[in-house]
């Protein structure tokens, strides 16, 4: 594994989110013994309906902030590149808790609710490999733009990309809550509370 991922792997720390920002495993356990367990500790509880739900923003985040603060990388992240990390975590799932996962193991009492996980963490982790390499920001507008639409779309093609904010790419829905976690983000690291 190249010494970049392996960075961004650590900094986004997405092997187990268990116990992240924004995301909740919520479960039932059900003890299917009779009165075998009277006597001592039961140990026969068995998970079952587990749920995770996601705060997209919050989770994002959570994870953002290891990229921003670490001094290996040194990023300097502008709007533009929070914009293309972000859309990154939601063109792999990471805004659909469906895809996340979480498997009840053996415990000393019964079943423990596992770890949770993401099947599409290392491709994510590719992903912003890919766009942190790019250095210039035509390259990146078009990495994104080829990622979300499968090729730059023709809006985009006979304009100089340089000239082309975050304001020309995301669509209005998206403004009120991209500039909340940006302003969020940056707060934090005018505070050094992100470290």
């Amino acid at each position: 594994m190249s010494k970049i991922i392996e960075i961004i792997k650590n900094d986004l720390d997405l092997d187990n989110l268990s116990y992240v920002e924004g995301l909740e495993r919520d479960y039932s356990t059900s003890y299917p013994c009779d009165d075998g367990c009277k006597n001592d500790y039961c140990r026969c509880g068995v998970i079952e309906d587990i749920t995770i739900t996601i705060d997209f923003e919050e989770f994002f985040r959570g994870r953002v902030q290891g990229l921003i603060n670490d001094d290996k990388l040194k990023l300097k992240l502008d709007d533009l590149d929070m914009y293309a990390i972000r859309k990154l975590f939601v063109l792999n799932n990471f805004d659909d808790s469906s895809c996340f996962s979480c498997e009840a193991e053996g415990g000393y009492y019964g079943q423990e609710i596992g770890s949770v996980t993401h099947s599409n963490s290392d491709k994510l982790i590719i992903d912003i490999r890919n766009y942190l390499s790019l250095h210039t920001k035509e390259n990146k507008i078009k990495y994104i733009l080829v990622k979300e639409f499968g090729s730059v779309p023709e809006k985009f093609k006979n304009i100089n990309l340089e000239n082309v904010t975050v304001d020309d790419l995301i669509t209005e829905e998206e403004k009120s809550s991209f500039r909340k976690i940006v302003d969020s983000v940056r707060k934090k690291v005018k505070k050094g509370s992100l470290k």
